[in-house]
């Protein structure tokens, strides 16, 4: 599928990451540690979506959206008033 066309959506909660793909019918889970979210970021560098949602949490999003940015694993998104925003311009 084109990486242009992909979407993940992130809820992120204190124990576990729930990721959502669209199109199509992919979810799954990753612990929120460590392990986890490599595992995560791994995984959508290798999907490449057009954008990465996910939900502001009070913090608890911060080492998620760290390692996000680090990996240029794919644009993203966050909710809320204070969201953070990574334009696809900064992957190139």
């Amino acid at each position: 599928m084109n990486p242009a066309h992909i979407y993940v959506g992130i809820d992120v909660a204190k124990d576990r990451l729930d990721v959502a793909q669209r199109p199509g019918t992919g979810a799954w889970w990753v612990t929120n540690d460590d392990q986890g979210i490599a595992d995560l970021v791994a995984r959508l560098k290798a999907l490449r979506p057009a954008l990465v949602a996910l939900e502001a949490t009070g913090g608890i999003e911060l080492p998620l959206v760290g390692a996000l940015a680090v990996a240029k694993a794919a644009p993203w998104r966050s909710g809320g008033v204070n969201g953070y925003t990574w334009p696809a311009q900064a992957r190139k």
